[in-house]
């Protein structure tokens, strides 16, 4: 069994909206001029490197963006072009919010169960509900229909419907080596004090496991520190992430944490190495993204890609650079990759990814050309120098070319991947 990682592919309406509560990078760059080209080729780049180390790297298209139903199930009426010219001038946030590339991040978009760690062996997968803003709740629907598009055979794969509580995805989720499962949680459902939301609900993450049909006696849930996200750490991603037997995280990750890291390791059977980090504080840790650093699995051991900020703040480079000196770490090698437009939006490498452990026969039923190869790579490079424009405003939402525009290049990404009709689009005579 291998982990295949999916990334979302970035979306043509890529801006910078500010719509995200309590992301503070979403916030701070709220109507700055983005390059939805640059941002797809940085996240192509990445993929690309990790490609090129023997990983299995795949992706998901991007959502139809403006997102025309929403708007007419609020009680717009008219041709598209009306309709987007009276939103912006009545309600803009509305428009930013259905135009949002927020599906990119695929750490939200759902969350995987491998078929190793199932009672009916089986691969699971639940779509995130997205409850906690506007711009994510309307992903699911799509979500849903491309999982069980590439995971169609029922004999390994169940795609479930998103559980009806709070719930981001595999943000929130970590498994390590011997189904151990952790689930992190930041709304227990009773009134919580603080600014920012709390976007993973208990009760959502206990529904998730359970229809996973995980084992109760490797499964944990956390809670996630509540001083944490008032600093900016929206998602359990933001503040720890593991793989195999390695647990990195600060030392204000959880709630309780001495309880929680000893119910960990008493699962684990005192296996796990735990590394926290007490060097930096978690407006470093926010700042960097040190914790969103992808994890990655490869022949030669596992690689650390961080993102570039975090070369930038001697403290966190510094705590990188202990990881490949401490003789317990399995870390063997770091990679920076720089991806600006997506930090901006307060999203790293571990956010523009999700893993789901495969076995061979399971990747081989995969439908449509998702996995990537270095032909696929130079086509959707090719398709995005074709496609996107090399900046875009909030006020160019209302261009109803731009609609034109994403139609079209959706429309020809879908026969590249070789996934048939998906969006509604197509459908319209």
């Amino acid at each position: 069994m291998v982990d295949v990682h999916f990334d979302g592919l970035v979306g043509p309406t890529h801006t910078f909206g500010g719509l995200a509560a309590g992301n503070l990078a979403s916030m701070g760059s709220k109507e700055l001029i983005s390059s939805p080209k640059q941002a797809a080729l940085e996240g192509l780049k990445k993929m690309e490197m990790l490609h090129s180390l023997g990983v299995k790297q795949a992706l998901l298209p991007p959502h139809e963006r403006p997102h025309l139903p929403t708007l007419r199930e609020k009680g717009f009426t008219g041709s598209d072009s009306h309709i987007l010219d009276q939103v912006y001038k009545v309600k803009p946030e509305l428009l930013y919010s259905v135009s949002s590339a927020s599906a990119m991040w695929v750490a939200n978009s759902f969350t995987a169960a491998a078929s190793a760690d199932t009672q009916d062996q089986k691969v699971h997968l639940t779509p995130a509900s997205l409850l906690s803003h506007l711009h994510r709740s309307i992903e699911p629907p799509f979500t849903q229909a491309v999982l069980q598009k590439i995971f169609s055979d029922k004999r390994l794969f169940t795609i479930h419907s998103p559980v009806p509580f709070p719930d981001e995805g595999a943000a929130n989720h970590v498994r390590f080596a011997d189904s151990l499962q952790l689930f992190v949680w930041s709304d227990s459902g009773k009134e919580q004090k603080g600014t920012f939301p709390r976007r993973q609900s208990l009760q959502a993450s206990i529904a998730v496991a359970k229809q996973h049909q995980l084992d109760k006696g490797k499964t944990l849930f956390a809670e996630q520190n509540q001083e944490a996200i008032e600093a900016g750490v929206f998602h359990n991603d933001v503040i720890s992430c593991g793989i195999e037997n390695f647990f990195l995280f600060h030392e204000k990750s959880f709630e309780d944490q001495a309880q929680v890291l000893a119910s960990l390791q008493e699962k684990a059977d005192g296996k796990l190495i735990l590394r926290e980090v007490k060097e930096i504080t978690l407006q470093e840790a926010v700042q960097s993204y040190l914790f969103n650093s992808e994890l990655v699995q490869t022949e030669s051991g596992i690689v650390m890609v961080l993102p570039s900020q975090c070369q930038e703040i001697p403290s966190v480079k510094a705590v990188a650079d202990q990881l490949l000196e401490d003789p317990d770490s399995p870390i063997q090698t770091l990679l920076f990759v720089s991806l600006r437009e997506s930090m901006r939006n307060g999203g790293g490498p571990a956010c523009l990814q999700a893993k789901i452990p495969l076995k061979e026969e399971e990747i081989e039923a995969m439908e449509g050309r998702v996995l990537l190869d270095s032909n696929l790579i130079n086509e959707l490079k090719q398709w995005v120098e074709k496609h996107y424009r090399d900046r875009l405003s909030l006020n160019d939402l209302r261009d109803p070319q731009l609609l034109t525009e994403t139609r079209e290049a959706l429309d020809e990404l879908t026969q590249i991947l070789q996934l048939g009709a998906l969006y509604p689009f197509q459908h319209v005579s």
